[in-house]
């Protein structure tokens, strides 16, 4: 007989001295095993340190200190009998310490990386847009500024791939189980989760949405949701953002986080003609005096200029900066985008004044002078012709389109189908349960 009398020691975040009976009736002696691997992300787990791991008797003693990380690998402790015959294993847990999240040195990278690729894909996602509704031409996209992307498209492939990459890897994280995160970091996570799948939303309609690792060797491959439940999901997860990062003028790696979910929210509910609640969400960042219009576009494309609500650091290959040359960010949120949504919401709720207002700011801002008066009769194309000189390429002028149902036209799309763009080939291909968008 050789045992542990548990075969898995779970232990808190603080450590401490663990004693832990062996029933035997063999001599034994300890056995080098290796610690329990988890998977790819193994490198993200800190070991658990110990002061002392020794037997005595039929007692194992052990002394650990306080968790190193966010993230703890398991360990193992292992006796065999002298004659190599027997063998006892007993599996040692330590729970992450979610508040040493800034200090933790393998999670940082990690961060880092999820970043990265999500600054790729919004690279991609803007580019994209931006030359598919005639904002800027570059000819290694021709097949885009000709609206005639395709489902076997090398190019569609690699834009439908890239925001799965940063998610996947966020869903991992969050579903590591033995870490209490702070809320406030798990907002940001699910906030910027929700800012790839709204892009994904606005170029490809029904994506598939998921928000826990997938094991592909199961066979259970996801399913693409309707638009209107991922708007309704998307509500849920800006919401709860908006309520958790509400207090938090900067969150790990999400500056001015507060209103990062706030301005994400509204755009949501615009998409669902709920302008009053956005316009009053907006209102709130315009009123909250942290952000100004920069003397110019290209200023605003640099970092730390206060336009930016949130920006991503430009990448190495940015295909981004052959429209915006000079840019060093990509700019997922801006102040020129708030106002324009509050006129946009204004407008449509007849608030002639206030659309006269923010128009107003906007060319102040901008050191043009103001140019309507109280008097002055606004119509949407009017707001936009300016959407179109303020934000080009920065994912915001088709949605504008869309929504107020003037892409066909303004884009001279010879269907309405190509207001969305098809689904790869290849992913048609992997997954049986996806399908196409209509026309494709």
């Amino acid at each position: 007989v050789l045992n542990f009398e548990k075969d898995t020691l779970k232990i808190g975040k603080e450590g401490g001295v663990f004693k832990i009976k062996i029933m035997s009736n063999v001599p034994y002696k300890e056995y080098t095993d290796s610690a329990v691997q988890h998977d790819i992300f193994d490198a993200l787990f800190n070991d658990i340190k110990y002061l002392q791991k020794m037997t005595i008797g039929n007692e194992l003693t052990l002394s650990i200190v306080p968790s190193a990380g966010v993230l703890m690998k398991d360990d193992v402790f292992t006796i065999i009998s002298f004659d190599n015959q027997t063998k006892a294993s007993i599996v040692i847990q330590q729970e992450g310490d979610g508040s040493k999240i800034n200090q933790d040195a393998k999670l940082g990278p990690y961060l880092g990386s999820i970043l990265a690729a999500a600054s790729k894909s919004m690279d991609l996602n803007y580019v994209a847009e931006a030359v598919y509704t005639h904002e800027a031409n570059l000819s290694r996209w021709n097949e885009f500024y000709q609206n005639a992307v395709y489902p076997g498209s090398a190019r569609i492939q690699e834009i439908f791939g890239r925001p799965y990459k940063a998610i996947s890897s966020i869903n991992y994280l969050l579903a590591y189980d033995r870490v209490n995160f702070p809320p406030s970091f798990k907002a940001s996570l699910t906030t910027l989760r929700s800012i790839l799948y709204y892009q994904m939303t606005i170029l490809w309609g029904n994506v598939f949405y998921v928000t826990s690792p997938i094991e592909i060797s199961t066979g259970k491959m996801p399913k693409q949701i309707p638009v209107t439940e991922m708007y309704r999901q998307l509500e849920i997860s800006f919401r709860e953002g908006k309520d958790l990062l509400q207090s938090q003028r900067s969150v790990e790696f999400m500056p001015n986080a507060a209103d990062i979910p706030k301005q994400m929210l509204a755009r949501v509910l615009i998409n669902q003609k709920k302008y009053a609640e956005a316009l009053s969400l907006l209102e709130g960042i315009i009123n909250s005096d942290r952000y100004s219009l920069a003397n110019s576009r290209d200023e605003s494309l640099k970092s730390n200029n206060r336009e930016l609500l949130y920006s991503l650091l430009i990448q190495e290959g940015s295909e981004y900066k052959r429209i915006h040359p000079n840019a060093d960010i990509i700019p997922v949120l801006k102040f020129s985008e708030t106002l324009m949504l509050a006129i946009e919401c204004a407008f449509h709720l007849g608030q002639n004044a206030k659309v006269i207002q923010y128009l107003n700011q906007i060319e102040a801002g901008r050191l043009r002078n103001p140019k309507y008066t109280n008097g002055s009769s606004i119509n949407i194309q009017s707001i936009l012709q300016t959407w179109k000189t303020e934000l080009p390429g920065d994912f915001s002028y088709f949605d504008f389109l869309k929504r107020n149902a003037l892409a066909q036209s303004q884009l001279n799309l010879s269907a309405p189908y190509k207001l969305l763009l098809p689904i790869p080939l290849q992913e048609l291909q992997l997954n049986p349960n996806a399908i196409q968008n209509p026309g494709y």
